[in-house]
Formats: C-alpha cells, structure tokens, sequence
C-alpha cells in the first residue's frame, strides 16, 4: 500500500505570462529571478486533471485528498493504492 503526492502550481493570474507559443497549450514561460531568465510551467486543465485521476485509477489507486495551500498558490493530489 502507497501513497504519491502530486504538485500542481496554479499561477494563472498570479504572474507575468508569456505564452510558450511554440510548444503546447496551456505551456508558459515565467522570468525567475533575473528578468531575462525563463522557467519553463505548463498550466493543467480540467480536463488534463481528470486524464490524471482516470490514469491513477486505472491502476488501483485513488484520489485521497485534494490540499490547496501557500495562498492557494498550489494544488496537492494525494493518491492511495485500494486495499
């Protein structure tokens, strides 16, 4: 029996967005630090969450807790394994 924690960082909103245009949806580059400097983030959707709990469910694990924290600045999905 086992436990994951998954992070989600939900900054929509929260920060200065650029739109990572030549990769994927929902894909942003945020400045760290130093202005000139990038991170890469990619934001989850609804429907990208729901492919995540359909996933771990299909290998008998389910979802246990949802936690928002740090101002709601993070999402935390805890997953345990069926007894």
């Amino acid at each position: 029996n086992g436990v994951i924690v998954l992070s989600f960082w939900d900054f929509l909103g929260k920060k200065s967005l650029v739109p990572a245009t030549d990769l994927e949806e929902n894909d942003y580059w945020l400045s760290w630090g130093d202005k000139n400097i990038k991170r890469y983030c990619h934001f989850y959707s609804p429907a990208e969450f729901a492919k995540i709990d359909e996933i771990f469910t299909s290998n008998d694990l389910y979802l246990f807790e949802v936690i928002k924290d740090d101002e709601d600045m993070n999402k935390y999905k805890v997953y345990r394994r069926d007894k």
